[in-house]
C-alpha cells in the first residue's frame, strides 16, 4: 500500500479559486505538478474501503504535516467525512 497524491501546488501556476465543478471533475495537470485530481474521482478510490489522510504543506520553509483516519468524500451532499 502508499499514497496517492489527489493535491499538488508547488508555485501557484494552476489558479484553485475555481467553481463547484472544476472541484468535482479535476483540473490543473500531472505533468507540470500542480492539480486536484477531483472529488468524483476521489470519491471513487475511496468508498471501496477505509483509507487515511496526510496533507503535507510548506509555510515560511518549514514543513508541516496531518493525518486523518477514515477518510473519504461521500457524495455531493456531504462533502468531505474525516475523524
Amino acid at each position: 500500500f502508499g499514497w496517492i497524491i489527489f493535491q499538488r501546488r508547488i508555485n501557484e501556476n494552476v489558479d484553485f479559486y475555481r467553481g463547484w465543478n472544476e472541484y468535482r471533475d479535476g483540473f490543473g495537470s500531472y505533468r507540470i505538478g500542480e492539480f486536484f485530481m477531483g472529488n468524483e474521482n476521489i470519491s471513487k478510490l475511496t468508498s471501496s474501503r477505509q483509507h487515511d489522510l496526510r496533507v503535507d504543506l510548506e509555510f515560511n520553509n518549514t514543513k508541516y504535516f496531518a493525518c486523518y483516519t477514515r477518510f473519504e468524500i461521500v457524495g455531493e451532499s456531504i462533502i468531505i467525512n474525516y475523524k
